[in-house]
């Protein structure tokens, strides 16, 4: 399977390593992740029918471990530059070899920075242990553009589990804000005469100010806090402050049942 079908960002990052060998002439490559100053391997691919066959699955060798990011290592550079390196003569305490203690350790790699959202989260490392083919830094474009389409993927990936994530919150919503209306005893809630539940819709509706309903259009659409304050360009405390005014003109007790109000309110208007 190619990696761009793959839609689990997850699975996208397992697989990364066995492409990029496939892809771009390696024996071997490695993927980490980076967190502030520390970088943590999480998949390796060997190829598994030259010198390496006898030995344990490179990722369970390699995966768990925590590696200090120091500005003497070439791996710093790929933070700050956002550039590829190839290291020619990497000593055998490097953390590339280190943390391969039951793989042949490598003294000479690519390595390139794995950016998604013009953030650096990770690193791509590969090498030709086995064939011992020099690298040049053609390997190291190569790698970069392997990288490059790396990052696109995983950007594709995160967007659709992002997606299924918010619609899943947006059912969870709707789904407890039923379950308010109907056990309720609220006369809002109620069933009125079409006049009276117009004219109660009317109150409710006026009663919120332009930017409060906006808040609860995205508090409807399965937004937190920090989103409806990225969306509508203010502090999370600003967003409180207008959910506890909310909360008051709607006679509510909590989000739930604010939405289960204005979904009404929203509804008998539009049914009007």
């Amino acid at each position: 399977m190619l990696l761009r079908e793959i839609t689990s960002a997850a699975d996208v990052l397992d697989s990364a390593p066995a492409a990029v060998c496939r892809a771009c002439g390696f024996d071997r490559a490695l993927l980490s992740s980076v967190r502030e100053s520390t970088w943590l391997p999480v998949a390796m691919f060997v190829e598994t029918d030259r010198s390496d066959r006898h030995h344990a699955p490179p990722t369970d060798v390699v995966r768990g471990r925590i590696i200090p990011l120091t500005s003497s290592m070439p791996e710093a550079e790929l933070v700050r530059r956002r550039s590829p390196v190839l290291v020619t003569a990497a000593p055998a305490d490097v953390p590339v070899a280190q943390l391969v203690i039951e793989i042949p350790a490598s003294h000479e790699y690519v390595a390139a920075p794995l950016l998604v959202n013009g953030r650096v989260i990770g690193f791509v490392h590969a090498d030709c242990h086995s064939t011992r083919r020099p690298l040049t830094m053609s390997d190291c474009d190569r790698l970069q553009n392997f990288a490059d389409g790396l990052g696109l993927v995983m950007e594709r990936a995160i967007g659709i589990e992002q997606v299924h994530l918010q619609y899943e919150r947006v059912e969870q919503a709707l789904s407890e804000a039923r379950a308010v209306m109907e056990k309720s005893a609220d006369p809002w809630l109620s069933p009125r005469p079409a006049e009276r539940v117009r004219d109660n819709n009317s109150a409710l509706t006026d009663c919120l100010t332009p930017r409060e309903r906006e808040v609860m259009r995205l508090l409807i659409g399965g937004c937190t806090n920090v989103e409806i304050a990225a969306q509508l360009t203010v502090s999370e405390g600003t967003v409180k402050s207008h959910m506890r005014q909310i909360l008051r003109k709607l006679g509510a007790a909590n989000r739930t049942e604010a939405i289960a109000r204005y979904v009404s309110v929203v509804r008998g208007r539009e049914a009007s």
